[in-house]
């Protein structure tokens, strides 16, 4: 009988890192380290609007779909307990 997929260590890691990215990306360092950024004037507004920002986070979406998808059974147990 084989493991479930999950159970692989090289999926565990990739899990981890996932999550270490996403939270990187939420915090806005990956974007810094990636693009920049410009330390405005006192009274300047800024926009913050890259397309490069923009367009690195649909790699990471569909990281999380996947990983989504290797634990289905959880997620769906996770939705059914957390209306």
């Amino acid at each position: 009988m084989n493991a479930p997929l999950y159970q692989n260590s090289i999926i565990r890691f990739a899990d981890k890192a996932i999550i270490i990215l996403t939270v990187l990306f939420l915090l806005n360092v990956a974007t810094f380290v990636l693009i920049g950024n410009e330390i405005p004037n006192p009274g300047e507004f800024v926009v913050q609007d890259n397309p490069f920002a923009r367009l690195s986070w649909y790699p990471l979406y569909l990281l999380i779909l996947m990983m989504v998808g290797v634990y289905a059974r959880s997620a769906l147990k996770s939705l059914f307990y957390n209306p």
